[in-house]
């Protein structure tokens, strides 16, 4: 199995507890390992045998899009889900996911999660 890397990832987000990250939004920036059977892309040099990188980036940003959350994690977890969804050869992932800047009573940052899965036998 082998790992495809995507780093630094930044967005546009509606995430947060306090109304103005609700209706304002925030940045976010996104860090995403995948755990993928790629063997045949190695051999083939064809993009069908392979996980379309564009693919995975354009999902993220639609999950990010069509979702107001509370949570980072809640966020995260949608984006997981769907990605093991849409990509079958997709089989464990782990994100990082955090906020920029975020409104703290102090100076910080970035705050963030990180969430390592495994794909379930459904």
């Amino acid at each position: 199995m082998n790992k495809i890397i995507f780093q630094g990832m930044k967005f546009y987000a509606f995430v947060g507890h306090f109304e103005t990250e609700k209706i304002v939004g925030v940045s976010i920036e996104i860090d995403l390992t995948l755990w993928v059977k790629s063997k045949m892309a190695q051999i083939s040099d064809n993009i069908d045998d392979a996980l379309n990188y564009q693919d995975v980036y354009a999902k993220i940003c639609e999950v990010i899009c069509q979702n107001k959350t509370n949570l980072i994690e809640y966020l995260a977890e949608i984006i997981i889900q769907n990605l093991f969804c849409e990509f079958p050869k997709i089989k464990k992932m782990k994100i990082y996911l955090r906020k920029i800047n975020p409104q703290m009573s102090g100076q910080i940052d970035s705050v963030g999660v990180e969430i390592i899965e495994r794909k379930t036998l459904r």
